[in-house]
């Protein structure tokens, strides 16, 4: 039986390079070692498909300190973050997996941990990662979005320019004149000082 408290962040140790899915092998491993199926609740591949292990209710078997098996919800990313960090699309997965199991199960961001904070032997989720998990999530995920708005912003600029810069040899010689009367036709639209007239 498993009432869940806390949410516990693994990584599988294998490079996605090397295997870039890997809950059958993970499966497999966990079965071999006698623990019936895989340990943890929730795998996300690096493509950040999530795949469902054990039930929520059920034990598991992926942090056998402190009775975490039996007072936490076990997820594991695939791949080696003392090598490599994980996807964005991993990143996405597990912070709204995260927040929707605090959501259901009332599990504060404080208990938000790290298999390393109780394996303490261990640097799972890996050693290139911090401890605040949501917190490296969240900001991978800004990153994402401040790249897009710059790349919407760069585009806008183009469609701008192709518009209105028509005096671009003049501009980049230099041409004061070519630069005010471009800055005016930008902000009014008036094209009287176009020199191509």
């Amino acid at each position: 039986m498993n009432i869940p408290q806390n949410i516990i962040v693994h990584h599988t140790l294998v490079s996605r390079k090397k295997n870039p899915t890997q809950f059958d092998a993970v499966d497999r491993y966990h079965k071999g070692k006698g623990w019936g199926m895989i340990g943890y609740h929730y795998l996300i591949e690096a493509d950040g498909t999530v795949k469902k292990g054990r039930e929520e209710n059920v034990s598991g078997a992926h942090t056998s300190q402190k009775m975490m098996n039996y007072r936490s919800i076990g997820i594991c990313l695939t791949g080696n973050f003392d090598i490599e960090e994980p996807t964005l699309k991993q990143c996405k997965a597990l912070h709204s997996l995260i927040v929707q199991l605090q959501g259901k199960y009332s599990i504060p961001e404080k208990n938000v941990f790290p298999h390393r904070h109780f394996a303490t032997y261990k640097s799972c989720w890996g050693s290139l990662l911090p401890n605040d998990i949501l917190g490296y999530c969240k900001e991978e995920i800004g990153s994402e979005n401040k790249e897009s708005d710059l790349e919407k912003w760069q585009e806008e600029e183009v469609k701008w320019a192709s518009k209105y810069v028509k005096d671009i040899p003049a501009l980049l010689a230099g041409n004061i004149f070519s630069i005010i009367a471009l800055i005016h036709r930008a902000v009014t639209g008036d094209d009287r000082y176009n020199q191509d007239k």
